[in-house]
């Protein structure tokens, strides 16, 4: 974007680029992530999540490493969170375990987030009401289903453990606990889950 262009109307131009120029506008979102201007990064990165492409996931990476200001790596965070991707996980669980609390703290939140836009949420969120049920059985359906949906979806898989566990299936359980830590090795429950179903078993 000429550098002559109000702010305002270069974040316009880029969104503009997304529809008809979509590689050139991936060059400039690239440069638009590594600016200290919040309008253009937050235009770069509607674009980007408008776009959805593979490569999409790889740019926010590669500005999240090299970001320094919290501002822009809390834009990029969430906006990982919105893709949903594995990778984009697998980044936001790397940066949970941050030495910057603001970091963590972001992260964390940016995960919790990712979970409402996983394909199996809805029976996530009915597996949940149905514990508050105590129908434990219904439960690990609608988790089992949520994990067919998403199997990397790893509070689910730490949920189900615990349903197992109130049905004693202890077996169950510390496979689905063994599971989550392997994908989420800071997932709480799953951390105690397994302890437990270790003296239970």
């Amino acid at each position: 974007c000429s550098s002559d262009l109000p702010t305002n109307d270069k974040g316009d131009v880029l969104r503009g680029l997304n529809r008809l120029a979509p590689r050139m506008f991936r060059e400039l979102a690239e440069a638009a992530l590594l600016s200290n201007d919040n309008y253009l990064m937050s235009q770069a990165l509607q674009g980007l999540n408008e776009d959805g492409g593979p490569e999409v996931v790889d740019l926010m990476l590669t500005a999240l490493e090299k970001s320094k200001e919290p501002n822009a790596w809390q834009q990029l965070m969430y906006s990982l969170a919105n893709t949903g991707s594995p990778k984009a996980r697998a980044a936001l669980q790397k940066q949970r375990n941050s030495p910057d609390a603001n970091r963590r703290n972001v992260a964390t939140n940016a995960l919790q987030n990712m979970r409402f836009r996983s394909p199996g949420f809805h029976h996530y969120n009915m597996a949940q009401s149905l514990v508050r049920e105590k129908k434990y059985k219904e439960a690990v359906e609608q988790f089992g289903l949520c994990l067919t949906m998403d199997p990397e979806f790893s509070d689910a898989l730490a949920e189900r453990g615990l349903a197992q566990m109130h049905l004693e299936k202890y077996s169950e359980a510390g496979a689905d606990f063994h599971k989550c830590l392997q994908l989420d090795p800071a997932n709480h429950l799953a951390l105690t889950g397994e302890c437990l179903t270790l003296v239970l078993s």
